[in-house]
């Protein structure tokens, strides 16, 4: 179903909303910057997790594919914005359960939304940079302690500095939490095989948790 909603700057918003349970909890997937919510990397991983009973939750930032404004304002203080107004949408809409999956600049973020809204209740980050959090002015790392839902990040083995900065974020947590490294992979996994690692500890974690 496509949905349009409007954000803090009077932005129409567009996103795509796949519902195959109406109980089912949902994901919200936070994308990278000049990505969309048509991301081949973010789909596979929706249709297997609508294939396994989730709901999921795929939009366009502020400047991105269909939604208004431009990629200037699109920030990642912006972006954690917009994910506000999406969660709204969804509250309203009954869902009670909420999980974010960030990936590149879209994970820090769905980090930033994790750490001031209460009602994300799991978080994943694949290949998320640790240092793009309020627009660059300050690195991740200060979010750490703010964090108090289950975490996990996913990085490609060969992704530096990405794999270090999230190794010293997991350190950092205070919540249940794990690593995937992906074997072989550099930044945004592109083979086959290295996505399929990723979408299958998404699925373990987000049936765990939610």
């Amino acid at each position: 179903m496509k949905v349009k909603l409007k954000n803090n700057l009077n932005y129409i918003i567009v996103a795509d909303l796949y519902e195959p349970d109406k109980n089912a909890p949902v994901i919200i997937f936070s994308h990278g910057f000049k990505s969309g919510r048509h991301s081949p990397r973010n789909m596979f991983i929706s249709e297997a997790l609508n294939k396994n009973g989730f709901s999921t939750f795929l939009l366009d930032f502020t400047g991105h594919g269909e939604s208004e404004g431009t990629l200037d304002e699109s920030t990642t203080i912006q972006q954690s914005e917009d994910l506000k107004y999406c969660i709204d949408f969804l509250e309203e809409k009954g869902f009670t359960k909420i999980g974010l999956s960030g990936s590149s600049f879209g994970g820090a973020s769905a980090l930033m939304r994790t750490a001031e809204d209460k009602r994300v209740n799991a978080l994943i980050l694949r290949y998320s940079t640790m240092n793009a959090c309020f627009n660059f002015a300050k690195p991740c790392y200060e979010l750490a302690d703010k964090i108090t839902v289950p975490t996990m990040l996913i990085v490609g083995e060969n992704d530096h500095p990405i794999l270090e900065e999230n190794q010293q974020f997991l350190d950092m947590l205070g919540v249940d939490k794990e690593l995937v490294i992906v074997p072989g992979a550099i930044h945004a996994f592109e083979e086959p095989d290295q996505l399929e690692v990723a979408m299958e500890a998404s699925l373990r974690w987000y049936e765990k948790y939610l």
